[in-house]
């Protein structure tokens, strides 16, 4: 296999890791901040508390979660899966290419399947916001991702900090 096309599933692995991690459970720094290893619930209440969420809010929020929740769990625990046996061959020393090759392609249609549900959530989140919640929302959703890509060793070269915004501090 090319070096090149090695470096392209070597990100994808990445991606689909950094992918689990973040939908399962973050690390420790993020959950200590009150974002990470979140269930459903969890994120109603920080999001009702970082974004202000008045009661029909939350009730909307609440219902885009209700219904998102059979969908993502089984989605959740395939990639859970896969992390897994990426793990157990990393630990034994027997992780190569075609392995890493063959669990991707196993598990490629549950992460798409995934993204798209993320972004189809997102999307109907923004919905019931108003402009200064949908802003403080775009604002933490990027602390979150470049916080992950940091964690990854994926951002050592972005040492940007988050939007000065200091009102929920």
């Amino acid at each position: 296999m090319s070096s090149k096309r090695f470096l392209i599933v070597a990100s994808l692995l990445a991606a689909a890791m950094l992918t689990v991690a973040v939908a399962q459970k973050s690390s420790n720094a993020m959950h200590a901040r009150g974002m990470g290893g979140m269930g459903f619930g969890d994120h109603i209440g920080f999001l009702t508390s970082q974004l202000g969420l008045n009661d029909q809010q939350k009730q909307s929020v609440q219902t885009i979660f209700a219904a998102e929740k059979p969908k993502m769990q089984p989605l959740l625990e395939d990639l859970g899966n896969a992390h897994k046996q990426v793990q157990e061959a990393i630990d034994n020393g027997t992780l190569d290419q075609n392995q890493a090759l063959n669990i991707i392609e196993q598990h490629k249609t549950q992460l798409a399947q995934l993204l798209a549900e993320h972004a189809r959530v997102h999307s109907e989140i923004m919905k019931v916001l108003t402009p200064d919640q949908q802003a403080k929302f775009k604002s933490l959703q990027s602390e979150h991702h470049m916080h992950m890509h940091h964690g990854m060793g994926m951002g050592a070269n972005q040492n940007q900090s988050p939007a000065p915004d200091q009102s929920s501090h």
